[in-house]
């Protein structure tokens, strides 16, 4: 112990030497930032640069600057006691930007200032990718060529014609600092934080924004619901959060959380009546509400309502509505409404569906289904289901079924089915497209044009034919007869009267037929089948009469046609009795019973249009 006191180290001296090398450090350390440094400047009437040169003596650097841009031979009055950096400002009328090295404090002219918009930031596994705009602050002009980098990454970027800029950063810990340069322009920094980092107590804090130019507080729901207070910390905070294990509340701003609930995501959140918080990342149930500033994963359920201002990735219940600013997918179900950005699932609601953007799943609604954008999938409505874009699955609706560009697959609805292109099925008593590359089936069909068939009573279709046709066959002399269609596919309509027997005969026929063209020759040959009913006053036993053409078809000009050709004939009645057939009993046949005839025979006519 005597050896360690020694007289030439005295016992009090160890301390206060560590004492006045901290000192030392301290002082040094504070001498380091030049701009800081404290200064006591009285002129009068003296040039500039003098009174640089005395601030620069005291204060221990030089300056560096061009003599051009700096007018140093103007005459300076000036009073001052103070650091450097306000000595500076009111010498230069904040009019140049300082920057420091060594020895020097360099003075840069720059009257101007930049403003960096950001859009929200982008997370792809161990990429940041950070965009945005430069813009002038006051005149609001972007600003091509600007620097934009990060000064520990090295990473930087020139702005374009339009002041856009984009930057893909890695490895990045921590805070994101963008600092824009641009000559004549005060250099300017912007902090981004990532969207989830840990504080050095373990804690998780993260910053983000909705992707929707809406906000959870800015919907119906969010107006009613929220307080002014809450809307305003919201604006005051902006997107930072933080994650906790669970909270509770009996309504916004009366929670574990307090006025910082709309901060705070939960992994169990647990609203007497309703909850307002940042997002919920397990369960959340609810009296009433829950609303969500960004984003809710697994179980969201509330008695009237719940709003998600981001993203839902699992299920949402609610006895009136949900709403999902941004993309939902999962499961949704609600009593009156389901509403999101993006929607991909399932979606159950009493009354309506509805999604702004590209969507898919399958969507019941007691009403209407409604997407904004283009739909994959299938969609069931008691009245309406609409795509304002293109559709590819299964439509059916009570009422229609409307796609205002292309639809590809089936629909089926009670009045009513349209879209611009058809590839699939119509299944309908009213079908209509601009063309149609598939089947039609329905009383009135109408396609502009089409590659397709169309099967109804009547078929409108533009690059097809409208006819009407007058006839005579072996057993009805006077016939009338509309076909409507394409050469593929055409349906008949016919009517026939016999008034020249003791007991009149009345015809109505329905059918179908098939046109062969041969190039643009004028003559063609048809294949149809058409089904009768013949009527005879004061018969009970209605017979029923099948008929199979062969018409060869002569156009006598653009739109006059005359035709001939045999056919062969079936008569049937359904029971056996005395009535006598339609046909005389002499006439020649193939077979005959006492309930049916079989026979050849012709038609011959002209037809129109």
């Amino acid at each position: 112990m005597r050896l360690f006191y020694s007289r030439t180290i005295h016992p009090i001296c160890l301390p206060c030497f560590l004492l006045c090398c901290m000192a030392t450090f301290c002082v040094r350390a504070q001498t380091t930032n030049y701009l800081n440094r404290a200064v006591s400047i009285n002129a009068r009437e003296q040039p500039l640069s003098a009174v640089l040169d005395s601030v620069a003596k005291q204060g221990g650097f030089y300056f560096s600057y061009s003599d051009p841009v700096l007018p140093t031979d103007s005459l300076v009055s000036i009073r001052f006691e103070g650091p450097v950096r306000l000595l500076l400002d009111q010498l230069l009328h904040e009019s140049y930007e300082y920057k420091q090295t060594e020895r020097h404090l360099i003075l840069r002219p720059a009257p101007f200032r930049l403003r960096l918009l950001p859009e929200p930031l982008d997370e792809k596994k161990s990429t940041y990718i950070v965009n945005g705009y430069v813009l002038d602050e006051k005149t609001g002009n972007p600003i091509a060529d600007a620097s934009v980098y990060e000064k520990r990454l090295l990473t930087g970027t020139l702005t374009d014609n339009k002041g856009y800029f984009k930057l893909r950063l890695k490895g990045v810990q921590g805070a994101i600092s963008l600092t824009v340069s641009k000559e004549l322009y005060r250099d300017t920094t912007t902090l981004f934080l990532p969207p989830v980092h840990l504080d050095p107590n373990g804690m998780k804090y993260g910053y983000g924004s909705s992707r929707s130019n809406k906000t959870a507080g800015s919907t119906f729901f969010g107006r009613l619901l929220l307080g002014s207070r809450q809307r305003i910390n919201d604006m005051n905070i902006g997107g930072f959060f933080a994650y906790t294990p669970a909270q509770i509340s009996l309504t916004p701003g009366l929670s574990s959380h307090g006025s910082m609930s709309g901060q705070v995501v939960n992994n169990v959140s647990l609203n007497l009546i309703g909850g307002y918080t940042a997002g919920s990342n397990g369960v959340e149930l609810a009296g009433v509400f829950n609303i969500n500033r960004f984003d809710a994963r697994f179980i969201q359920a509330a008695g009237v309502s719940n709003v998600v201002g981001g993203k839902l990735r699992g299920v949402q219940l609610a006895g009136v509505n949900n709403v999902v600013l941004d993309e939902a997918r999962g499961m949704l179900a609600a009593g009156i409404i389901n509403q999101a950005g993006e929607l991909h699932g399932l979606a159950l609601a009493g009354v309506h569906n509805r999604s702004k953007k590209n969507s898919g799943g399958l969507q019941v609604g007691g009403i209407i289904n409604l997407v904004n954008e283009n739909y994959r999938g299938v969609q069931l409505a008691g009245a309406v289901n609409y795509v304002h874009k293109s559709m590819s699955g299964l439509q059916v609706a009570g009422i229609a079924n409307l796609v205002n560009e292309n639809h590809h697959g089936l629909q089926v609805a009670g009045l009513l089915n349209h879209s611009h292109e058809v590839r699939g099925m119509q299944l309908g008593p009213f079908n209509h497209t601009r063309n149609h590359r598939g089947l039609q089936l329905g009383i009135i069909n109408r396609a502009d044009t089409s590659t397709g068939v169309s099967i109804g009573l009547i078929n409108l279709v533009g690059n097809g034919f409208q006819r009407l046709r007058f006839s005579s066959n072996e057993i009805i002399p006077f016939n009338i007869a509309y076909s409507s269609g394409s050469s593929q596919f055409y349906s008949i309509l016919q009517a026939g009267i016999h008034p020249f027997l003791d007991q009149r005969r009345y015809v109505l026929g329905i059918g179908i037929g098939h046109e062969f063209l041969f190039g643009r020759r004028p003559f063609s040959l048809a294949t149809e089948i058409i089904s009768h009913e013949i009527y005879i006053p004061e018969h009970v036993d209605q017979q029923q009469w099948q008929r199979i053409n062969l018409v060869a078809n002569y156009a006598l000009s653009k739109k006059v046609r005359a035709f001939l050709g045999p056919s062969i004939n079936l008569l049937y009645r359904q029971s056996q009795t005395d009535e006598p057939f339609a046909i005389a009993n002499d006439y020649p046949l193939l077979s005959q019973g006492a309930r049916h005839r079989l026979w050849i025979g012709w038609q011959a006519g002209i037809s129109f249009f």
